[in-house]
C-alpha cells in the first residue's frame, strides 16, 4: 500500500537551535530513533514537524516562546524556518517550508509574526526535477498539507505528533475526551453540514410554498386561457356556420327582393324597427352572455373604472414598489439575524461565566459544609461544647479558630517549658557522668589507644587488600588491550590498501576530465546556437510549420476517431478523412428526401386525425346535446305524469273521462237531484233502500237519509255547481296540458329510439378510426423524428467534414512549405531548429550535473575512507594509552604491596606490647565502672523520660495545629469568595442574561413579523400577473356593462307599438292573400291537371304573397348578419385577450410547473440525502470504534503482561443531552475489563498502565484513520 512518509526536516532558530545554523535531520524507514540528553531538543523536532504539517504552535508558546531568545542571539530580531520534506500519498516529493520572526520591542518584550511559507512540489522528470510552488498562503498550507499526508488534521495533532505534555489524554477527562474524538471522527463536519442541509430545505420550503401559490395562479389563468381557446375555436366554427348562413340568406333575399320590392317597400318601416329591435336584443343578449363567461374567471373589483385603468397603467410601477418593500425587509431582516448572532453570542458568553459562578458558588457551598463538619469534629474531640448546631454564625466561627490557636500557643509553651527542664536534667547528670569518667578514662586511655591504634592498622590493611583485590585483573586487561591494539593497526592497514585500490583521486581527476569535455561540447552547441540564432526567422517558420502541421493532423485524426462510428452508422461505410465531405453530402440529400417524405405522410396524418377530431367532437357534442334534452324531456315527463300514469296516452285517457264524466254530471244535474229525491221519500216512506229493495233499521235509515240529503245540498246549492265547475276546469288544464306533452313525447321517443343510438353507433367507429389514425401518427411522427435527427447529425459531420477537408487543404500546404524552408535550410549546412539545438544544451548541461553529482559521490565516498582511517588512528591512540596507563597501575600495585607488608609489621608489635600488662589496667578501670555505670543508667533514664514526654507533647501540638490547618483552611476559602463578591456577580450575570433573553425574544418576534411581511410580499408579487389579469378583466367587464346600457337604451327608443300595429294591418294583408294564393294554388293543381290556367294572374299573386317570404328572409339575414359581426368582434375582442393578458401562459404555467416540482423532488432529496448521512456517520462511527476496540485489545494482550487486567477498550456511551431524533452524540470513556467487568480506567490505573494505554490507543487511531501515512512520533 502507498503510504506517505517523512524524508528530511530541516530547523533553524527554533528553541535551542540558534538561527545561524541549519541542522538537517534524516528520517529512515522503517524506524527512526532520536536519543538525547534532557533539553537537547527532541521534542523540539516532534514539535516541528507538528507545527509544518499543521501551522500549530506548541502548548504555552506564545509571545515568541518557540523561536530561538533574540537575547541569545544578541540580536534584535531572529528569523526561524522550519522545512520539512516528504513524500505524498501519490509518492510525489513535497516541500512545506514555515517561517517565523521574533522581534525584541523597546520594552524587552517579545513580539512574534508569521511570514509567508509555501508549500512546492517536486517533478520527478529531468535531473535534479523541477520544484513548482503550489502555494504560499498559511492558511491554505494548513488546509493542503493534511491532505497531502492522507491524514485529517485532528489526527495529525492527537495522534501523529502528539506532543508529550497532551500524550496522555485518553485519559483526560470526559469532555476533553469527547472533543477529541469528535475531532478525530470530524463529527463537528458532518453535524454542520446536517445542520446546513435542515437550514437550506427550510429555506426552499418557504420558496416552495411562493411557488405553489404562483403555480395556483398561473393554473388558474391557464385554464382560463384554454377555455377562452375552446371558446374562441367554438366560436370560429360557429362563425363559419354563420358566415355560410349569411351568404346563403343573402343570395336567397337577393333572389326575392326583386320580386318584393313593392311588399318591401311598404313593410319596409316597420320591418326595419323590429329588424333593428331583434338586432339590438340579439346584440344585449350577446354581451350579457359574454360578461357571464367572463364573470367564471374573475373577482369583481370595488375600485372605479378610472381607478382600475390607473392601477393597470401604474401596474410595473406598483410592482416594483413591492418589490423595493420586499428588499427592504429583507435587509431589516439581515440586520435583524446580525444583531440575533450577537446576542446569542454575548448569551453564549454570559452562561459561560454564570457557569463557573455557579461552579464556584457550589464549592463554597461545599467548603462551608465541609468547614462546619471539620468545626464539629474539632469541636468533639477538643471537648468544644455550642458547636454542635447548624448553620454557624461568622461569629461563632471567628470564636471557633481564636480559640484554636489559643490551645495551639498553649501546647507550644508546655513544649517548650518541657524540653528546657528535661536539657536542665540532662546537664546536670552529664556533668556528674563526666566526672566519673575521668577516673576510668585515665585507666583505660593506655589500652584503648593501642587498641585504636590496631584497630586503625587494621582498617589500613584491609583497604590495602580491597585496593590490591581491584587491580588483581590487570594483566589480563593489558594483554586484551595489546591484541586490540594489534587488530587496530590491522584494521588500518586494510582501509589504506582497500583506499590505494580504490583509486578516488584518479577516478575523480577522470570525472574532472569528463567535465571539461562535455562543457566543450556544451561550448560548441552554444555557438551552433548562436549561429541558427542569426537563422532564427527561418527555423522559426519551419518550426512553427511543423508544429502547426503536426497539431492539424492530430486535429483531423481525432476527429477521425470521434466521428468514426456515427458516420459508420449514417453514412454505411467507414470513415476516410479524404472523402468524408463528398460521402455526407450524398447522404445529406437522400436523408432530406426522406424528411420530406415523411413531413408529407406525417402532415396527411395530422389532417386525417384533424378530421375525424372534428367529427368525433360534433358527434359528442351532438350526443351530449341529445342525451341532455332527452334527461330534460324524461324528467318533464315524469314530472308531469308523476306516478300516477304510464304515459301522455294513458293520462290523456282518463282526464277525457274524467272530463265527460264532469260534463254529464252539470248536464244531468237536475235528474240526478230527482234521483236522490226518490231515494230519500222511498227510504223516508218505506224504510227500504230504492236502489236495492232492502229494509232499512231507524239508525241505518237515519244515516242514509243524511247521505242522500247532503247530496242533494250539493246537487242544488250554488257552492256545488261552482265546486263542479271548478273540477271541470282543473281536469281540462290537466288534459291540455298532457296534449301539449305530446310533441316532446314523440320527440323523446324519436331521440331514444333513433337518434341517440345512431349517434353513439357513430361516435363508436370514429373512435376507433381515431385510435387507428392516432398510431399511424405516432408511428408516422417517429419516423419524422428519426429523419430529422439523422438529418441534423449529417448536419453537425458536415461541418466536421468541412472542417476536416479545410484542415487536410491546409495541412497540404503546410507540407510545401516546410519543404521550401528545408531546401532553403539545407544550403545553410544543418536542418536544425533552434529548439533541437536548445534541447542538446540542456541535454549536455544535464549531463555536466550528473558527473559533476558523481564526481561529488566519489569525494563524499573518499571523505567516508578518511573519515574511517582516521577513526582507526584515534582508536589507536587511545588504545596505546589506555595500555600505558594500565601499565602505571601495575607499577603502583608493586609499591603498594610492599607498604602492605609494613602495616602488618606493625600490627604485630602492637599486639605483643597488649599482651604485656593487662592487669592493672583493668582493675583502675574496673574500680571506676560501678558508679559511673549507674550515673550513665539513671541519665540514659531521664533521656527517655523526657523524650516521651517531648513526643507527647509534640503529638499533642500536632493534633492542634492539624485541626486548626483544617478550618482555617476551608474558612480561608469560605472567606475569599465572600470577599470576591461571587453572589452579587451571578445575581448580575442573571439579570444580564434575563435583559439578553428579552431581547432576543424581542429580536426573533421582530424577525418573524420581518419574515410574515416578506412572505405576504412574495405572495403579494406572486399573485401580480393573476391581478393583472383581474383588472383587465374588470375593465372590460365594466365596459360591456356599459355597451349594455347604451343597446338598453337604443332598444327602449325604439317605437315597437307603432311598429307592431303596422305589422299587424300587413299580417292581415298578408293572410288574405296567402289565402288566395293558396286557393290558387290548389286551382291551379286542377288547371294544371286539365292543361288550363292563367299563369301571369298566379305570379301577380306570388308578388303579393311574396313579402312575407321576404320579409322574414331580410330578417333571418340581417340577425345573421348582426350575429356574425357580433361573433367576428367577439372573436377579435378573445384573441386580442389572449395575445395580451395570456400571451406565453402555457410557457409559463411550464416553466413554473417544472420549477415547483424540481422544488419537490430536490427538497425530498435533500430530506433523504440528510437521513443517509446521518444512518452513514453512525455506520462509520460503529465500524470505526469497533476496529479500533479490535487493534487495541490486540496490541494490550501483546504487550500487557500484568493479570490484574484482561484488555482495555474505548466506550462511546449515547448522549441523551446533546443528540436529536436525526443526530447522533455520543459520551467517550476508556474502560479496563475484569472478568467481563468494565471499570473507568480514569483515576483508577497506575501510572504506567496511563502511559501504555494512552501509547495504545494513539497507536490504535493511527491504524484506523492514517492507513494513508507511514509516520507515527512517539516522545516518550
Amino acid at each position: 500500500m502507498i503510504e506517505a512518509s517523512l524524508n528530511k526536516l530541516a530547523i533553524r532558530g527554533i528553541r535551542s537551535f540558534d538561527d545561524k545554523h541549519v541542522q538537517v535531520i534524516e528520517f529512515y524507514s522503517p524506524l527512526t530513533v532520536i536519543v538525547g540528553h534532557n533539553g537537547s531538543g527532541k521534542t523540539t523536532i516532534i514539535e516541528c514537524l507538528k507545527y509544518a504539517t499543521t501551522g500549530d504552535l506548541p502548548p504555552n508558546t506564545k509571545g515568541g516562546a518557540f523561536v530561538h531568545d533574540p537575547k541569545m542571539a544578541n540580536e534584535k530580531e531572529v528569523k526561524a524556518q522550519v522545512r520539512l520534506r516528504f513524500w505524498n500519498v501519490n509518492r510525489q516529493r513535497m516541500t512545506a517550508t514555515r517561517n517565523l520572526q521574533v522581534t525584541t520591542k523597546k520594552t524587552g518584550a517579545l513580539s512574534m509574526k508569521t511570514l509567508e511559507g509555501i508549500l512546492a512540489k517536486t517533478d520527478a522528470d529531468g535531473g535534479e526535477g523541477k520544484r513548482n510552488t503550489i502555494s504560499t498562503k498559511c492558511s491554505e498550507m494548513d488546509e493542503e498539507v493534511p491532505l497531502l499526508l492522507g491524514v485529517s488534521k485532528a489526527i495529525l495533532e492527537n495522534v501523529i505528533f502528539c506532543h508529550q505534555e497532551e500524550s496522555n489524554w485518553p485519559l483526560s477527562e470526559p469532555a476533553a475526551l469527547k472533543k477529541k474524538f469528535d475531532d478525530i471522527f470530524e463529527a463537528t463536519k458532518y453535524t454542520k453540514a446536517l445542520d446546513n442541509i435542515k437550514a437550506l430545505r427550510k429555506e426552499r420550503t418557504a420558496e416552495l410554498k411562493v411557488d405553489r401559490e404562483r403555480l395556483k395562479f398561473l393554473k388558474a389563468d391557464k385554464d382560463k386561457a384554454e377555455r377562452m381557446r375552446r371558446e374562441l375555436e367554438d366560436a370560429i366554427n360557429k362563425e363559419q356556420r354563420k358566415q355560410t348562413q349569411v351568404e346563403e340568406l343573402k343570395a336567397e333575399f337577393e333572389r326575392l327582393k326583386e320580386i318584393n320590392v313593392q311588399h318591401y317597400a311598404e313593410a319596409t318601416g316597420f320591418q326595419r324597427v323590429f329588424e333593428q329591435f331583434e338586432t339590438l336584443k340579439q346584440r344585449k343578449a350577446m354581451l350579457e352572455d359574454n360578461r357571464k363567461h367572463m364573470l367564471d374567471g374573475m373577482t369583481v373589483m370595488t375600485e372605479t373604472s378610472d381607478e382600475l385603468q390607473h392601477m393597470l397603467s401604474n401596474f410595473n410601477a406598483h410592482v416594483a414598489s413591492i418589490e423595493a418593500k420586499r428588499a427592504t425587509q429583507i435587509d431589516l431582516r439581515e440586520k435583524e439575524d446580525s444583531a440575533l448572532e450577537d446576542l446569542r453570542r454575548r448569551e453564549r458568553n454570559l452562561a459561560s461565566t454564570q457557569g463557573g459562578l455557579i461552579a464556584n458558588k457550589r464549592n463554597f457551598e461545599r467548603n462551608v459544609r465541609e468547614r462546619e463538619s471539620a468545626i464539629r469534629e474539632v469541636a468533639k474531640t477538643h471537648n468544644f461544647a455550642g458547636y454542635d448546631y447548624s448553620p454557624l454564625e461568622d461569629a461563632k466561627i471567628v470564636e471557633f479558630v481564636d480559640k484554636l490557636h489559643d490551645l495551639v500557643r498553649r501546647a507550644e509553651a508546655d513544649l517548650r517549658k518541657l524540653q528546657a527542664d528535661g536539657a536542665r536534667r540532662e546537664r546536670e547528670l552529664q556533668s556528674e557522668l563526666d566526672r566519673l569518667a575521668g577516673s576510668k578514662t585515665t585507666a583505660v586511655a593506655t589500652k584503648k589507644s593501642k587498641q585504636e591504634q590496631i584497630g586503625k592498622l587494621n582498617d589500613k590493611i584491609r583497604a590495602a587488600e580491597s585496593t590490591f583485590d581491584t587491580v588483581s585483573s590487570l594483566d589480563a586487561e593489558i594483554e586484551m588491550l595489546e591484541a586490540n591494539i594489534a587488530r587496530t593497526e590491522e584494521q588500518q592497514a586494510q582501509l589504506e590498501a582497500e583506499i590505494r585500490e580504490l583509486r578516488f583521486d584518479e577516478k575523480i581527476r577522470e570525472k574532472a576530465v569528463e567535465i571539461r569535455q562535455k562543457e566543450a561540447e556544451r561550448d560548441k552547441i552554444s555557438a551552433e546556437l548562436s549561429a541558427l540564432n542569426r537563422q532564427a526567422d527561418s527555423r522559426a517558420q519551419l518550426a512553427i510549420k511543423r508544429n502547426e502541421m503536426g497539431t492539424k493532423q492530430g486535429q483531423v485524426a481525432a476527429s477521425v476517431a470521434s466521428h468514426g462510428q456515427r458516420f459508420k452508422d449514417l453514412v454505411g461505410s467507414d470513415l476516410e478523412a479524404e472523402t468524408m465531405e463528398e460521402k455526407i453530402t450524398a447522404a445529406i440529400g437522400r436523408k432530406d428526401r426522406e424528411l420530406q417524405e415523411a413531413e408529407a405522410a406525417a402532415s396527411a396524418s395530422n389532417r386525417n386525425i384533424s378530421q375525424l377530431q372534428t367529427s368525433l367532437n360534433i358527434a359528442k357534442q351532438s350526443l351530449k346535446t341529445n342525451s341532455d334534452e332527452a334527461k330534460r324531456l324524461e324528467k318533464v315527463l315524469a314530472g308531469a305524469l308523476g306516478t300516477d300514469y304510464a304515459s301522455i296516452e294513458e293520462a290523456m285517457k282518463v282526464t277525457d273521462e274524467e272530463i265527460v264524466f264532469r260534463q254529464n254530471a252539470i248536464a244531468n244535474r237536475e235528474a240526478d237531484t230527482q234521483f236522490w229525491r226518490n231515494i230519500l221519500h222511498v227510504g223516508k216512506s218505506r224504510h227500504k233502500c230504492h236502489a236495492c229493495d232492502r229494509g232499512l233499521s231507524a239508525t241505518e235509515a237515519k244515516s242514509m237519509s243524511k247521505h242522500v240529503e247532503t247530496q242533494i245540498q250539493k246537487l242544488t246549492s250554488d257552492a256545488g255547481m261552482k265546486e263542479q265547475q271548478e273540477e271541470l276546469e282543473q281536469w281540462q288544464a290537466e288534459g291540455d296540458k298532457f296534449r301539449n306533452l305530446l310533441p316532446s313525447e314523440s320527440t323523446l321517443k324519436e331521440l331514444k329510439n333513433k337518434t341517440i343510438p345512431s349517434l353513439e353507433t357513430q361516435v363508436a367507429e370514429e373512435s376507433a378510426q381515431l385510435d387507428a389514425v392516432q398510431e399511424e401518427v405516432e408511428e408516422a411522427k417517429a419516423k419524422l423524428q428519426r429523419a430529422k435527427i439523422a438529418a441534423r447529425d449529417l448536419q453537425t459531420l458536415k461541418g466536421a467534414a468541412t472542417l476536416v477537408t479545410r484542415t487536410l487543404s491546409e495541412v497540404k500546404d503546410l507540407k510545401s512549405d516546410i519543404e521550401r524552408l528545408e531546401r532553403e535550410l539545407q544550403s545553410t549546412g544543418s536542418l536544425k531548429t533552434v529548439e533541437d539545438v536548445q534541447q542538446e544544451v540542456d541535454q549536455a548541461s544535464n549531463d555536466i550535473k550528473n558527473l559533476q553529482r558523481e564526481q561529488g559521490s566519489l569525494q563524499a565516498d573518499k571523505e567516508g575512507k578518511a573519515n574511517r582511517l582516521r577513526s582507526y588512528g584515534d582508536e589507536y591512540s587511545r588504545q596505546t594509552l589506555r595500555l600505558g596507563q594500565l601499565k602505571g597501575q601495575q607499577e603502583r600495585r608493586q609499591r603498594e604491596e610492599a607498604a602492605l607488608r609494613e602495616l602488618r609489621e606493625t600490627q604485630a608489635q602492637l599486639h605483643a606490647e597488649l599482651k604485656v600488662g593487662p592487669g592493672e589496667l583493668d582493675a583502675a578501670a574496673q574500680a571506676a565502672e560501678a558508679p559511673w555505670r549507674e550515673k550513665n543508667e539513671e541519665l540514659n533514664r531521664s533521656r527517655t523520660e523526657r523524650a516521651n514526654a517531648e513526643n507527647e507533647a509534640g503529638l499533642q501540638v500536632g493534633l492542634y495545629q492539624s485541626s486548626l490547618s483544617e478550618v482555617e483552611s476551608k474558612h480561608r476559602a469560605c472567606q475569599a469568595y465572600v470577599v470576591e463578591g461571587n453572589d452579587r456577580k451571578i445575581r448580575e450575570a442573571e439579570a444580564q442574561m434575563e435583559s439578553i433573553r428579552t431581547e432576543i425574544t424581542a429580536s426573533t418576534a421582530s424577525r418573524a413579523s420581518i419574515e410574515s411581511v416578506i412572505a405576504e410580499l412574495n405572495t403579494e408579487i406572486a399573485k401580480a400577473d393573476s391581478l393583472k389579469s383581474n383588472i383587465s378583466a374588470n375593465i372590460r367587464y365594466r365596459k360591456e356593462e356599459k355597451e349594455i346600457g347604451k343597446v338598453q337604451e337604443e332598444i327602449e327608443g325604439i317605437d315597437i307599438e307603432s311598429a307592431a300595429k303596422s305589422r299587424k294591418e300587413f299580417n292581415s294583408v298578408y293572410k288574405k292573400n296567402l289565402e288566395e294564393e293558396t286557393e290558387y294554388q290548389n286551382n291551379r293543381e286542377d288547371e294544371m291537371e286539365s292543361g288550363f290556367g292563367d299563369e301571369g294572374a298566379g305570379i301577380r299573386l306570388r308578388e303579393k304573397t311574396g313579402v312575407v317570404a321576404v320579409t322574414r328572409l331580410a330578417v333571418l339575414w340581417q340577425l345573421a348578419k348582426g350575429e356574425l359581426a357580433q361573433m367576428v368582434e367577439n372573436r377579435k375582442k378573445t384573441e386580442r385577450t389572449l395575445d395580451s393578458d395570456y400571451k406565453n401562459i402555457d410557457k409559463q404555467f411550464k416553466e413554473q410547473l417544472i420549477k415547483t416540482k424540481v422544488s419537490e423532488f430536490a427538497n425530498n432529496d435533500l430530506e433523504k440525502y440528510g437521513k443517509a448521512l446521518d444512518n452513514a456517520i453512525l455506520r462509520y462511527h460503529s465500524i470505526k470504534m469497533d476496529e479500533i476496540n479490535d487493534t487495541i485489545g490486540h496490541l494490550w494482550n501483546k504487550t500487557y503482561q500484568g493479570t490484574d487486567i484482561d484488555g482495555i477498550r474505548i466506550v462511546s456511551d449515547h448522549d441523551e443531552a446533546t443528540s436529536t431524533s436525526t443526530r447522533k452524540s455520543y459520551n467517550y470513556r476508556v474502560v479496563m475489563v475484569k472478568n467481563d467487568v468494565e471499570l473507568d480506567m480514569r483515576g483508577r490505573c497506575s501510572a504506567g498502565q496511563k502511559v501504555l494505554a494512552s501509547i495504545i490507543i494513539r497507536l490504535a487511531l493511527a491504524e484506523s484513520f492514517g492507513q494513508g501515512c507511514g509516520v507515527l512520533a512517539l516522545d516518550e
